[in-house]
């Protein structure tokens, strides 16, 4: 009842830019039962966890146990992770490093005793330390038998050594625990079919759906006073997150995943055919890629915008291979594209021009690849196994990669998959391997024309123009948003909640925001099945 009377009062009128009226999205469909799964922290999340808790100048180290990851999701990777032998102890190791750290300053540790660390505090004061930071690092209250371990622990080789030796053991020993490690999200407060989240699972929930990072003191708070299962507390908090500025830090993570922007942190091109191609480079394509998006998502314009808009942020670096004049002599600085420029949007930024394509050419096929599956939800089958997917070299007759590719639409083992793919990519060719403009390919003239699904475009201009009115294009950022926050690819039995989004997506004139806080009003987002019985330990 309380979701409906947020969308009655969502800022927008119920008319598309088509000028058609899009109706009140229909009551949520009844929960899908999903087992739920134990989410191990990502690297991110690892990091930011610690940040919050401890300060934002500590050394964290770099060699966790690497994140698994699903379909490009980090965060549907941490639903299956286990940890291995060596994974323990770079855990074991992480958390040494970082208790010394913290003792080294013990007032990183003032917020949680009540007491001066430096003199002689009493065993009450240490236990009420312990507890405060067993809550924010656990995200729940100690129970009470863990509570006496720790303490044990604590006064014991406090007994042998001193109190901040003690503190240092007992830190680590916490950070070690599974129960900082994995988010425990199957608390429930009652039995049956679909189980509802208690107030501490809902709160992790919702802090690491919207931060990428565990709750604050104010979440931890109405979670013990167990306010959160109240709606309007419950809306009231997700407003206070997303003014929140981690918000932004959440925000950039789904991107991160979404897009694979992690990914251009390792790739690497030939400097003799790029020359400009560097980790600077990579680093300001990935901010401004970032940057595009938070804007959009910050000003609550229709995300469709994505894929055409002018709008960019761009430093000296970016300017330089884009050939137009820098908007800031330090720093990025706003832009707006003209079509004499040929570019704008998503798709024609650096990021994934880089990304979706070799290391000494461009590929329109790892271009069609990424518009098909990662902005459209669409099945690109694997080529089979004895198909050779090289490219032919140019030659005289075959000049250019629109040409070459012709060679695979002869083969009928190639023809379906690559049209498909191939004259969707074919869009960004005036666009080299780094993201160059080119008008010319071998000195012959690109045609930089295709089709999607029956729509033709002329140029990479009017290639995001199709993909944004694309009708693929909505429930697919819903799956993935959808998916990033439960932890899960959606089965089929969660169908109905997935057109139920949509439907939300577009009441709300495609706002990112309102679309996040749909997902965590909701029903689904509050609950999970029955957590089934297994002889297995692997998550143990």
């Amino acid at each position: 009842m309380h979701t409906l009377l947020f969308l009655s009062s969502l800022a927008c009128t119920g008319e598309k830019d088509s000028g058609t009226t899009v109706a009140l999205p229909d009551a949520e469909p009844s929960v899908a039962s999903v087992t739920p799964s134990l989410r191990r922290l990502t690297v991110a999340q690892y990091q930011n966890v610690i940040s919050d808790v401890f300060g934002p100048d500590l050394l964290v180290p770099s060699n966790l146990e690497p994140d698994i990851v699903v379909e490009g999701f980090r965060s549907l990777g941490a639903s299956i992770s286990s940890i291995s032998p060596v994974g323990v102890e770079r855990y074991e190791s992480s958390s040494f490093v970082l208790a010394e750290q913290i003792i080294a300053e013990p007032e990183r540790l003032t917020a949680y005793f009540p007491c001066d660390l430096s003199g002689t505090p009493s065993l009450n004061c240490q236990s009420q330390g312990i507890e405060a930071l067993g809550l924010r690092l656990w995200r729940r209250p100690l129970q009470s038998d863990e509570s006496l371990r720790l303490n044990e622990l604590l006064q014991t080789i406090e007994l042998e050594t001193d109190l901040l030796t003690g503190l240092e053991y007992t830190i680590a020993a916490m950070l070690q625990s599974p129960h900082f490690l994995y988010r425990v999200e199957m608390n429930t407060t009652d039995t049956g079919e679909v189980l509802t989240l208690d107030d501490w699972a809902l709160a992790s929930r919702l802090s690491f759906f919207f931060w990428n990072s565990g709750p604050d003191v104010e979440l931890l708070a109405n979670a013990r006073d167990e306010n959160l299962s109240d709606p309007i507390v419950l809306e009231t908090q997700i407003d206070r997150m997303m003014t929140d500025d981690k918000f932004q830090q959440g925000l950039q993570n789904f991107f991160d995943e979404m897009f694979h922007l992690y990914e251009l942190d390792d790739i690497t091109k030939d400097p003799l055919v790029f020359t400009q191609a560097s980790p600077d480079l990579y680093a300001s394509a990935k901010e401004e890629t970032f940057r595009t998006l938070q804007y959009i998502v910050n000003n609550d314009i229709d995300f469709r915008d994505v894929l055409t808009t002018r709008t960019s942020f761009i430093d000296r670096r970016l300017a330089t291979l884009y050939g137009i004049p820098a908007p800031s002599m330090n720093g990025f600085g706003e832009i707006q594209f003209v079509e004499s420029d040929g570019r704008r949007g998503l798709l024609t930024q650096a990021s994934m021009l880089n990304l979706h394509a070799h290391a000494t050419a461009s590929s329109p096929t790892l271009r069609g690849v990424f518009i098909r599956k990662t902005l459209l939800c669409q099945m690109v089958p694997p080529p089979p196994a004895d198909v050779d997917t090289s490219i032919p070299e140019a030659t005289e007759d075959a000049p250019t990669m629109r040409q070459r590719l012709e060679k695979h639409f002869e083969d009928p083992s190639c023809a379906g998959c690559h049209k498909m793919m191939d004259l969707v990519g074919l869009g960004l060719e005036n666009f080299d391997g780094i993201g160059q403009w080119r008008d010319l390919e071998n000195n012959h003239p690109i045609d930089p024309s295709g089709n999607i699904d029956g729509t033709d475009f002329t140029n990479a201009w009017g290639l995001g123009e199709v993909v944004s009115n694309h009708p693929n294009l909505g429930p697919c950022l819903s799956d993935h948003l959808y998916s990033y926050a439960l932890g899960h690819r959606l089965t089929d039995s969660e169908d109905p909640h997935k057109e139920w989004l949509n439907e939300h997506l577009e009441y709300s004139a495609w706002s990112f925001k309102s679309t996040m806080k749909t997902i965590a009003l909701s029903e689904a987002f509050r609950t999970h099945g029955p957590i089934e019985s297994s002889d297995s330990s692997e998550s143990e």
